[in-house]
């Protein structure tokens, strides 16, 4: 996960950018645990650290962490020349797709944008946003009842785009997956099947998205990560100015990526690479997300959601991430809301819906039992917010370290 200080739309580092400090040290992710681990190249401190929690399992957990710390490091200095490979050798499918139009957003999202616009930042009464056309998935629960984690409300659309764009962004990444060049992970906790919409150059199309649509949108939907009331009413509006979009896939193993009739490449997989059925507990390095099904035929994979962190619950000193991942594990049977989503073509089919949750929102992805899925999700950001605390380890101030990447 990464995160950019500053206000340049493309959340993806590149040469001169500034990072906090924490990215490059903290939160790699063991698949085979479902843990997080922090490292900054000092073994020694890593053992001492984690030996008692880990075990007879250090060394091995030690070595994977060690490789996705390099590969973290290797990703800031080379994203520049990876995107610069891809813009000279991939010759797109639908080149049309990088500029952006409103005929590509589905009309009642038009509509629902344009009530957003009039409506201005919440928190909302849940009335007024289904009125404004949203349905609840969570209800706001903005203070802590002792049980369940307080969330600032989960959201969703039925349609951001049209049929025909999504049919065409589809085809589009799975052209790219036949290609076989070189392109940047999203994140590492994904670890196949997933791409930067930046390095496929959409880069124009995304600020254009984000700023005049999915801002007035978060501003009423999941506003609590990123408006400050105090600054609106001085005259400072909160607005969402930067973004990381990419994909993220998930099959199962039996799931063929060339299909057996037509002999044709139907998923966004790599070949001969570790692929994922679900994804763990988390939360986003956002101030607002936006997920949405992009394609596939899947049954299964549920999204379930956990309220936010940090949250003062039965506890009463606050909890670190591990202990919160800890405390939901233990309880979410009884605390989860699930958001079921099916796919391929039938009448109850959730391709194209999306939902709407601020980054501090703890979800997972349920595995998916049979097929595959592609998943659209806009990482949505406040420069002004992650100016003055990162969103990631929490320092502020004097206490916010900067690094140089590229």
């Amino acid at each position: 996960m990464e995160q950019q200080l500053g206000c340049s739309r493309h959340a993806a580092a590149v040469a001169g950018d500034f990072i906090c400090v924490c990215r490059l040290t903290t939160d790699f992710f063991v698949h085979g645990i479902e843990r997080y681990f922090d490292f900054d190249g000092n073994e020694a401190a890593f053992r001492l650290k984690y030996n008692d929690s880990c075990g007879s399992n250090i060394d091995k957990i030690l070595e994977e962490v060690k490789a996705e710390w390099a590969e973290r490091l290797q990703k800031y200095r080379r994203s520049e020349e990876v995107h610069q490979r891809i813009r000279e050798r991939y010759v797109p499918l639908h080149p049309e797709l990088r500029k952006f139009s409103e005929q590509c957003l589905d009309p009642l999202f038009l509509e629902l944008v344009q009530r957003c616009r009039k409506l201005g930042p919440g928190p909302f009464k849940i009335e007024d946003l289904k009125a404004a056309g949203f349905e609840i998935v969570v209800p706001p629960a903005r203070e802590p009842d002792g049980v369940s984690r307080p969330t600032g409300g989960v959201v969703a659309v039925p349609r951001v785009f049209t049929p025909g764009f999504l049919r065409k962004l589809t085809e589009e990444l799975v052209h790219f997956a036949e290609t076989g060049l070189e392109y940047t992970r999203p994140n590492t906790m994904n670890r196949n099947g997933g791409v930067l919409l930046y390095e496929l150059g959409f880069q124009s199309f995304l600020d254009t998205l984000v700023q005049e649509y999915l801002n007035p949108v978060c501003r009423v939907c999941v506003p609590d990560d990123f408006v400050d009331k105090d600054a609106e009413a001085s005259g400072e509006p909160s607005v969402l100015d930067s973004h990381r979009v990419f994909t993220v896939a998930y099959r199962t193993a039996d799931y063929e990526n060339v299909d057996p009739c037509t002999k044709k490449r139907r998923t966004t997989f790599r070949d001969d690479a570790p692929f994922d059925t679900k994804l763990t507990v988390h939360t986003d390095n956002s101030e607002a997300t936006m997920n949405l099904h992009l394609a596939g035929d899947w049954t299964g994979g549920a999204l379930n959601f956990y309220g936010c962190f940090p949250a003062a619950t039965t506890a009463t000193e606050e909890e670190s991430y591990d202990e919160a991942v800890a405390n939901i594990r233990k309880q979410k049977d009884a605390v989860k809301i699930a958001l079921q989503r099916n796919g391929g073509d039938a009448e109850d089919s959730s391709i194209g819906m999306a939902c709407f949750h601020t980054g501090s929102e703890f979800h997972e992805a349920c595995p998916v039992d049979s097929g595959w899925r592609l998943n659209l999700v806009v990482w949505l950001r406040s420069s002004r917010m992650r100016n003055a605390q990162c969103p990631m380890c929490n320092k502020c101030g004097p206490g916010l370290k900067v690094a140089r990447v590229g």
